[in-house]
This record gives structure tokens, sequence and C-alpha cells, in this order.
């Protein structure tokens, strides 16, 4: 989780979506449900037409 938090800033433009997706799945996975939720709101904010974020609004209704 840490890891994939750590390599936002130097995955590519094409490549965030998926990092930001897959940093709160890994979140989520740990327990962590308050960072993973933001990260998943992050999926939506920022790729709302994305491949991830109807996966992202999914899960974040779960986390709720």
């Amino acid at each position: 989780s840490e890891v994939l938090d750590r390599s936002l800033g130097f995955c590519s433009k094409d490549a965030q979506e998926e990092a930001y997706f897959y940093s709160g799945l890994s979140r989520m996975r740990k327990g962590d449900k308050e960072f993973a939720a933001g990260r998943f709101q992050e999926v939506i904010d920022l790729y709302p037409k994305g491949s991830y974020a109807k996966k992202s609004k999914q899960l974040l209704e779960i986390l709720k």
C-alpha cells in the first residue's frame, strides 16, 4: 500500500488512474477504510469517465 502511494508521483498520466484505484483497493483490504474511500473518491473526481470510475463508485458504496 505504501509503495503504491509513493509511486503515484512517478506514474505517467495514463497510469495514475489505475494507481489511485489499486492504492485504494490495497488500503481497503488492509482495513484502512477511510483512506481507501478517499482514494476511490479521487478516482471518481479526477477520472469520472475513466475505466475505474464505476468500480470505484461500487467499492465506495460498500465502504459506507
